[in-house]
């Protein structure tokens, strides 16, 4: 059995330093924003089950971890990992209560006393192990990815079940966890091992580093230039990648187009709002999806999109909940969806896209992607073809991103783990184009990570690259070594990551981790619509 035990995100009461405890307030902008991140984060862990305290904090962040999944996962709030009740003392400014008092809480907790109506430590840890002895013990679970959505107090009893210096006087381990971080806890055979402790994976990124909406001139977010050997730094703009890039060089980029897979309807009958998620096409006219709520939409269901240009009829459901909706409609599909249909723009992404064109790539070609190749959204037309005027090659692959990314991983080993498969194509004078290139000893520089691991997977032992298609489910992390790629241009990934991952394997983590700690301090945008870096 493997915990992930995570705090809620920010609330008004934390910045205010307002005692919350029992009191049931609500996420913040910035709480929503760290639980979304920390979501995207741990998006490949298998969890089969959620656990949350059911103040609405904990609740909200369990959701927005749990993210496309919370309709698949099942959640069940659970009162023994309510956060720690302060009496009298709830929603007081915590700077304008006994000094004594608040000490003794945070750094002599042996001593402390609850104000009135405020519950004990002793409590807290009694009911605590109480929920811990029952979950570890339950033999349907003992296989299983759980995640724990609690509080700070509540969190640090919950790991006095761990802690081999459990007592009272070390109840807080030496500090209160923060907003959103992760304590992972492995149980087996009744022994439980903590593997990580108060993780956090927004990497102390401010939230305004976010970027929500693209710039209107693709070319001019900013670049950062990483020399992988050296991990020496250099700051320019997009416009300038073409000075890195030399005659004979072979630009390789990915012409996957993202369709507007998020449709909003109604159920017929009912008029109930239902949200679906496009995933993979099945068979003629029928799609894989995410529903949501799931409990609206049972076999048989028939849902209208776009006042009934479109309809849709649940005829199965499938593994993790996911349900096959076979569409009626007149006309052209995909014409109907551009209509109808949104961009799915990750969960970080709060602001709503106006046009839909920038989130494509300006080379997009081939449609079946649940989500862009970012990296690749920095170029024009204009650019692209400087940079072929300089004697630079450009090849295409294709690999449709994120066809299979709302579902979860079955493997907690990294070892073992598979990321999820994305299909890809390789074509036959592409991949002569591309084999060229190293044979005359020129470079081969990937546009994106999805343009990496399509090259990668698609590349045998021997260093050539095969004209194929497939499914590839490669994982690269540090110790890789590549087959055909010698440098890459990327955005800046979530940190802890996967993709985070992939270019500690290229240039080192402890470079990368430089690297991302100077992106901030410098004020660059990251993820999606964010700034670009190049490795090489």
């Amino acid at each position: 059995m493997i915990l992930y035990i995570v705090r809620h995100g920010q609330t008004k009461w934390n910045v205010q330093k307002r005692l919350q405890g029992a009191s049931d307030t609500d996420l913040n902008e910035n709480g929503i924003a760290l639980a979304k991140v920390t979501g995207e984060a741990l998006k490949e862990v298998p969890f089969s089950c959620c656990f949350t305290s059911p103040l609405k904090r904990a609740r909200e962040t369990a959701e927005l971890v749990l993210g496309e999944r919370k309709n698949i996962v099942p959640v069940y709030p659970d009162n023994r990992i309510r956060e720690i009740s302060f009496g009298v003392w709830e929603g007081q400014d915590s700077t304008l209560l006994p000094q004594e008092m608040l000490d003794n809480f945070f750094h002599h907790p042996e001593k402390y006393q609850p104000p009135q109506g405020g519950e004990e430590l002793s409590h807290i840890l009694e009911r605590t192990r109480d929920f811990w002895k029952d979950i570890t013990s339950r033999e349907e679970l003992q296989d299983k990815t759980v995640l724990i959505a609690s509080h700070g107090c509540c969190i640090r009893a919950l790991l006095h079940n761990v802690y081999e210096d459990a007592g009272l006087e070390n109840y807080w381990h030496g500090k209160v966890p923060p907003n959103c971080c992760v304590n992972v806890v492995e149980v087996r055979d009744g022994k439980a091992v903590l593997l990580e402790e108060d993780k956090i994976y927004y990497y102390d990124l401010p939230e305004e580093l976010i970027a929500q909406d693209p710039l209107a001139d693709r070319s001019s977010s900013r670049l950062m230039h990483l020399d992988k050997k050296t991990g020496e730094i250099t700051h320019t703009d997009f416009k300038h990648v073409i000075d890195y890039l030399n005659p004979g060089d072979c630009l390789v980029i990915n012409d996957t187009k993202v369709i507007p897979a998020r449709l909003y309807g109604s159920k017929i009958g009912t008029d109930a709002a239902i949200e679906i998620l496009l995933l993979k096409r099945k068979g003629d006219n029928v799609w894989e999806t995410l529903v949501k709520p799931g409990k609206k939409a049972k076999v048989g269901t028939r849902i209208s999109f776009g006042d009934g240009l479109l309809v849709g009829e649940v005829i199965d459901i499938v593994e993790e909940g996911n349900r096959l909706i076979r569409f009626e409609y007149e006309g052209i599909f995909e014409e109907i969806l551009d209509k109808l249909g949104e961009m799915p723009l990750p969960p970080y992404i709060t602001h709503k896209l106006q046009d839909k064109n920038r989130y494509q790539t300006v080379y997009a070609k081939h449609e079946g992607s649940a989500a862009a190749p970012t990296a690749g959204l920095h170029f024009t037309k204009e650019l692209l073809h400087q940079i072929e005027e300089k004697g630079v090659k450009i090849a295409h692959v294709t690999l449709h991103v994120g066809l299979g990314t709302f579902r979860p991983v079955k493997v907690d080993d990294v070892e073992n783990h598979h990321m999820h498969s994305e299909f890809y194509v390789v074509e036959e004078d592409q991949a002569k184009l591309i084999n060229d290139t190293k044979k005359a000893g020129n470079r081969v520089i990937s546009v994106g990570t999805t343009s990496c691991r399509t090259l990668e997977s698609a590349t045998d032992e021997n260093g050539i690259l095969q004209a194929k298609s497939g499914w590839t489910e490669i994982f690269i992390y540090p110790g890789y070594q590549f087959k055909m790629i010698d440098a890459l241009i990327t955005n800046f990934h979530l940190p802890e990551s996967t993709l985070l991952m992939l270019v500690s394997a290229l240039a080192g983590k402890e470079h990368i981790l430089a690297a991302y700690k100077e992106a901030v301090k410098e004020r660059y945008r990251f993820f999606s619509f964010g700034d670009a870096m190049i490795i090489e």
